[in-house]
This record gives structure tokens, sequence and C-alpha cells, in this order.
């Protein structure tokens, strides 16, 4: 919302695609980045470069400075999500259970829509209220605090390794209660226990 219409108060509209197209480039460089180098690079380094990335491109934004200023902070953004969503994709396969998955996603889905609608929706508001640069400082600074909470996150510290969470545990098919997915070292039928 904000970067239209900045770019329309400057009588400059047809800028918005190329402001996509910067983010679009960004991810695809992030992405591939994680899929050439993300079996080498811890992934908790890899969510938290993406979140300072994405941080650093908001702030950019944010300033609605020189044309190019704006483009590079989509772009920068595009980077740090390309990186963040790859390791975010990773964590829920590691860290949700199947039963759980239908759940899970759905709510994930659900949030997704609104919080882009509901972020569109101050937006308006501030910009009515207090122009552009009100709702550009607003959603930033909501954004660096999301940021800083995911930092402070217990989660985030095993992020990535498997040892600092116990793994899900799986539902036998019979459904009589639930124990540990085999290990690669354990023989069919065996267990450890």
């Amino acid at each position: 919302m904000v970067v239209p219409v900045h770019f329309a108060f400057r009588g400059e509209p047809g800028l918005v695609g190329f402001v996509l197209s910067a983010l679009a480039a960004g991810l695809l460089l992030g992405g591939g980045r994680f899929a050439a180098l993300g079996h080498r690079i811890p992934h908790r380094r890899w969510f938290l470069a993406g979140l300072v990335l994405v941080a650093t491109g908001v702030v950019l934004i944010a300033v609605l400075g020189p044309t190019w200023s704006v483009f590079l902070g989509a772009a920068v953004i595009g980077l740090g999500g390309g990186c963040m969503n790859a390791v975010i994709g990773l964590a829920f396969v590691e860290n949700v259970l199947d039963a759980q998955r239908g759940r899970v996603l759905g709510a994930q889905n659900a949030l997704m829509t609104l919080v882009p609608a509901g972020g569109i929706g101050l937006a308006s508001v501030l910009i009515e209220l207090g122009g552009l640069p009100l709702a550009t400082a607003v959603l930033a600074g909501l954004w660096i605090l999301a940021a800083l909470a995911t930092l402070l996150s217990p989660r985030l510290r095993g992020l990535g390794d498997p040892g600092a969470h116990p793994s899900p545990r799986r539902r036998r098919p019979d459904g009589a209660g639930a124990h540990p997915s085999p290990s690669p070292t354990t023989a069919p039928g065996r267990s450890d226990r």
C-alpha cells in the first residue's frame, strides 16, 4: 500500500511494477543461494541473515528516498525473504506432527490471508490520518518489533539443530499411541528400548 501511494504522489505510478520485479529477483536469488549453500551453513544463520536483510530492506523502503533506494530495499527484502522462506519450510516439516499438519497449514493460510488485508487497512488509515511518512514509520516499526521478538524466541536457538528439540512423535498406523520415528540405525521391527 505504501509503495504504490508513494509513487502515485510522485506522479510515477508505473514504477511499482519495477519494485515488484526487484522483490521477485531478490526472492529468486535468496532461494537459489539457500538451495546451493543451505547444507553448508546452519539453518539458524540463514534465518538470522534473512531476518536482518528483510529488516534492512524495510528500513530502506520506509525512508521513501530516491527511486533507486526503494528498488534496492525491495531487492534486499526479497533476498532475505528467499533465505527465510526456505528455512521456515524446513522447520515446519521437522517440527509439526504429521497428524497436525493440516490444522497448522490451515491456521497459517488463514493468517497469511488476514495479515496483508490488515496491513493494507492499517496503512490506509495511517495515510489518511497522518500522511505517508507516518504510515511508513509505523509499519516499519511494527516489522522491526516482530523481528526483535523473533530473535528473542527460545525456539530460534535450536533452529536446524536436530538435538535441540525432541523430534515430533508419530502415531502408529493402528492409532494405538505414539512411538518415536525409527532411527536409520534401528532395524525394522526392532526397538532400542
